[in-house]
């Protein structure tokens, strides 16, 4: 299964206890266990984040601008 092929997740990191998640970025991965260890090592430095949140990007539903 190449990278495409897998689902995407849209990644959320909350930097310190007490501000709110953050949209940093998205990833592609086989499950959201796999999509959060992936989203550790791409998007946090030295275990700078104290949550990771992934949600998969086709259970997101947005308003139009």
């Amino acid at each position: 299964m190449t990278e495409r092929e897998l689902p995407l997740y849209e990644v959320f990191i909350r930097s310190r206890t007490g501000l709110d998640h953050k949209h940093v970025g998205s990833i592609h991965a086989s499950d959201a266990q796999m999509a959060i260890a992936n989203a550790r090592d791409v998007y946090t430095r030295r275990q700078e984040g104290v949550s990771i949140w992934v949600v998969e990007s086709q259970a997101i539903t947005a308003s139009d601008p």
